[in-house]
Parts: structure tokens; sequence; C-alpha cells
């Protein structure tokens, strides 16, 4: 699976990325589609906005093929416990928002066949396998408001990943795959 910046720049389209930039509309949208990263001496340490969740989420699952345990919640602004395979521990409600509450053990299969089912849904799980450990923010994205006293630089903190794979970072590194620190 191909992150959203890597098939821009390949021209690419489908519509997981089409679905990426429905949600904005005319004007400048500053700060999104952000990365950061830091080689370690097992791997690397990367930490993104909220655009990032779900490629993460699904991206880390792939070829994963035993049950882990997986927290966080899943957003969308319908129910998606009734195509679920796997215990939501409940269903928070505001606003027309929903958030799906998930905290037990689950086949990663099961996931990959939601983020299918649901594209739009945004999935802020966290979880480890044997090549990432990934910790997304429990929360649904809000959007970017000038902070009060002074202009101050984005905080790219929404997903951190920590990750041995090479693959991923080449991925998301398309334009710069060996660093110590982008």
């Amino acid at each position: 699976m191909e992150n959203t910046l890597k098939k821009i720049f390949q021209g690419k389209t489908d519509n997981i990325l089409h679905g990426e930039f429905i949600k904005f509309s005319k004007g400048s949208f500053k700060d999104k589609y952000l990365l950061e990263a830091k080689k370690q001496k097992s791997g690397w340490s990367i930490k993104t906005g909220p655009e990032f969740a779900n490629y993460f989420v699904r991206a880390c699952l792939e070829g994963v093929s035993e049950d882990i345990n997986v927290m966080g919640v899943i957003v969308a602004t319908f129910d998606v416990s009734k195509k679920a395979e796997f215990p939501i521990e409940r269903i928070k409600k505001f606003m027309g928002i929903q958030q799906a509450v998930i905290n037990s053990k689950i086949s990663p299969s099961k996931i990959i066949k939601l983020i299918e089912e649901y594209p739009r849904a945004f999935f802020a799980l966290s979880f480890s396998t044997p090549l990432y450990q990934l910790k997304i923010k429990a929360k649904a994205p809000k959007s970017a408001k000038p902070a009060a006293g002074g202009e101050k630089g984005p905080k790219i903190d929404f997903c951190s990943l920590k990750t041995s794979d090479r693959k991923i970072v080449e991925d998301l590194f398309f334009d710069c795959p060996d660093f110590n620190e982008v």
C-alpha cells in the first residue's frame, strides 16, 4: 500500500486518494501531511499528523497473522460496529460523530477488512507487532486553529511509529530514503 503523498507525485489516483481530499474545501490548508523521522540504532522513529493514521494502521497490519492487542477508537459519522467482526467496548456519540472504542485482542485481517469497507472512517488505533510499534491519539483530529499567544510551529505528534521495516520508510520518504533526521 502506497501513501497519499507518493501517489500524488507519481500521478496515481484511486478511491482512497480521492477520499483523503474530499474533506477539504476551497482555501489554504496549512500544516497538513507533515512528517518527521529519526534514524535510531534498531530502526526509525516516525511522527506524523493525523492524515497518515489509516495508512499506518493498514500498512502495519498487512502480513501479520496472529491476533494482537489493539486499543483506540474508530471515528465516523455512521455506526461501524454493525460490520465490525471484533468486540467494540462502547460507542461514544457527540454531535453526529460516533467513536467506537476498542480495547481487545483482534485479528489484523478483521481490521483491514473494516478499513476497506469504510475508507472514510478514521482509525485511531494503537498496537504492537513484531516490526511495528504504532501509537495514534485515540480521538478525532481537530481542524487547525490559530495559536493563542503568537505563532508557534505545528506539532507533529498525532501518530508515532517505531519500526525496523525499511519498506515503510522508503514509501514515506520516497524522495530521501537515506537520512539520520528528516
